[in-house]
């Protein structure tokens, strides 16, 4: 039957008696009254690596020398044991981490339970059964390296968890400081889940009311699927189309799938396009139009003079003649009193407009020319 024990006790898968893909080290202080020591054979039969010492020696002094994961004290004499001695063993830095088993005589249950409170993971009475001992080591080992695991465990969710707050917190703000209209939508039925304050700002619609409301609805050309890319089209805005450009991305949710939209407003950048046009054509305007005045104000001022001039020369002439030179020269003088009205319309001082370009300042342009019209 011993035997059979033994060879049980061989059988024991080898991870269940190692620390750290390594050895367990035992300590094994004294031995067995009958001197067989048949635990610490029993003990090295099996896998662990054992460490014997005398009885009587400084338990506390071992342990810090030799740093074993486990202690089996057998003393001399259950006086020789104390709480107190436990206690003191327990406190050691090196022992903090330490399996310590007694092996007591003494069946008291006073003394037991004073062994327990001063720091003693197990006490056995002897005489012990090896293979009992074996099978305690093995469970209070495996018990400590599962805590060790949750432990790390423990740690590494806390540290996971920390990680996933900054990141959504990052995201959150983002997500609700961008100048974009930003919703995040069920790819399922096209629900609003999520939305910013651009968002209310493009639609008119608040958070709440924009929760569960169809986007597809609001634009019914947005891109299902993250591939779509970037796409311009039109966003019913207040009931009113305008143009967008929106993309699209995937959110990976325990809520279920769901698509993230980026919608720019390009209202008003093809306002800016506008007015740039109109810009345009407006300075093309009055170029040609100091252009119109530069080339007639010569021959203008040449008819004019030569008009006047017949009109001194003729004198006791045809009346018919004289009332042609007057038409001739009160037309001459309207075209003149127009070309000076052109020539007061200036450039006024050049503004930032887009880059690479300059805005004319028309309300100054104009009030010169009413200036000019006024005083002429």
């Amino acid at each position: 039957m011993a035997e059979q024990g033994y060879n049980f006790i061989g059988m024991l898968d080898k991870s269940l008696l190692q620390i750290e893909d390594q050895p367990a080290r035992v300590l094994y202080v004294g031995g067995e009254p009958d001197g067989k020591d048949r635990s610490r054979v029993h003990l090295a039969r099996v896998g662990y690596d054992v460490i014997a010492a005398k009885t009587g020696a400084n338990y506390a002094g071992l342990v810090a020398s030799d740093q074993p994961d486990v202690a089996v004290i057998f003393p001399p004499s259950d006086a020789n044991l104390t709480p107190e001695s436990i206690r003191e063993l327990k406190c050691a830095h090196s022992a903090r981490d330490l399996l310590l088993i007694v092996v007591a005589g003494n069946a008291n249950s006073a003394f037991r339970t004073g062994l327990y409170d001063a720091g003693a993971d197990c006490v056995l009475a002897a005489p012990v059964d090896p293979p009992e001992l074996v099978a305690v080591i093995r469970t209070h080992l495996r018990s400590r390296r599962l805590c060790h695991t949750l432990v790390e465990s423990s740690q590494e969710m806390q540290a996971a968890y920390s990680s996933a707050k900054d990141a959504v917190a990052r995201y959150q703000s983002l997500f609700n400081d961008s100048f974009d209209a930003m919703f995040v939508v069920d790819a399922a039925s096209g629900a609003v889940r999520d939305s910013n304050q651009a968002a209310f700002e493009l639609t008119g619609i608040s958070r709440p009311e924009l929760e569960g409301r169809s986007f597809w609805e609001l634009c019914p050309a947005a891109p299902r699927s993250r591939d779509a890319g970037v796409l311009q089209t039109e966003f019913v805005c207040r009931g009113v189309p305008v143009p967008v450009l929106i993309k699209v991305n995937s959110v990976h949710s325990m809520a279920g799938s769901l698509l993230q939209y980026s919608v720019r407003d390009l209202t008003p950048l093809h306002d800016v396009r506008h007015e740039r046009l109109g810009a345009e054509r407006l300075s093309a305007v009055i170029e040609t139009a100091v252009t119109i005045n530069e080339e007639l104000n010569t021959p203008l001022t040449v008819i004019v003079t030569s008009a006047e001039a017949l009109r001194r020369s003729l004198r006791g002439v045809d009346s018919k003649v004289f009332t042609r030179l007057d038409y001739i020269l009160e037309a001459a003088q309207q075209a003149q009193t127009v070309i000076d009205m052109l020539t007061k319309v200036r450039r006024a001082a050049s503004k930032e407009y887009l880059n690479g370009t300059q805005m004319l300042d028309l309300e100054a342009s104009l009030a010169e020319v009413e200036k000019g019209t006024s005083n002429p």
